[in-house]
């Protein structure tokens, strides 16, 4: 689908200042990466009663618009197709420009191309994806950067955190609107269990 006014187009960056990124709150904590959960409660950074997110992930086969299959990594949050729950977050966003069809209007990524290090953070960069994210989901056209849902994935002692959503072609500086994200997440999973999920991109025959 082609999307109004930003796709395909590189957008400026925002100036807005980001969220505060757990890596910061070290130095004014005195703590550290090995530092553990009790530890960050008692500094108030981190309830450890708070529920921990699941992530599985299962191979479909999606198209692309010229209708080409490919093999998919569908995102599966807590149990919960994670397409539609941003497709829930973004409606409203959607409507408010006259775009209602824009919500959620991701495909998957293509396994084939897809490795653990994408959903650690470390995958190289693309066009339209910001330096220090990655894009979980790509635009409905196939090309990934067009409509990217992007997000920051801080892997941090014994958890992992997708936090800091952002469409970029929605940015604070967009022509069309901006899409505010800060209510989407985080996300927080336990890093060994995160681990054993994401294994299977690397090990798909």
């Amino acid at each position: 689908m082609l999307h109004p006014i930003n796709c395909l187009c590189r957008t400026s960056r925002s100036t807005q200042p980001l969220p505060r990124r757990i890596n910061d709150l070290y130095e004014d904590f005195n703590l550290n990466p090995k530092t553990s959960r009790a530890e960050w409660s008692a500094v108030g950074v981190l309830d450890v009663s708070s529920k921990m997110n699941r992530l599985s992930i299962e191979f479909t086969e999606e198209k692309d618009e010229e209708g080409d299959s490919y093999r998919g990594v569908r995102l599966i949050v807590d149990g919960a197709d994670f397409r539609a729950l941003v497709k829930s977050f973004e409606t409203t966003h959607a409507k408010k420009e006259g775009h209602p069809d824009l919500a959620g209007d991701y495909h998957w990524l293509d396994a084939a191309y897809t490795s653990s290090e994408v959903l650690l953070g470390q995958a190289e960069r693309e066009y339209g994806i910001s330096d220090d994210k990655v894009a979980l989901m790509g635009c409905s056209c196939g090309v990934v950067s067009c409509w990217p849902l992007e997000c920051r994935v801080d892997v941090v002692g014994s958890t992992v955190t997708w936090n800091e959503f952002g469409q970029p072609h929605r940015s604070v500086d967009s022509a069309a609107s901006f899409w505010d994200y800060s209510d989407f997440g985080p996300f927080v999973f336990d890093r060994a269990e995160y681990l054993e999920a994401i294994g299977v991109l690397d090990s798909k025959s």
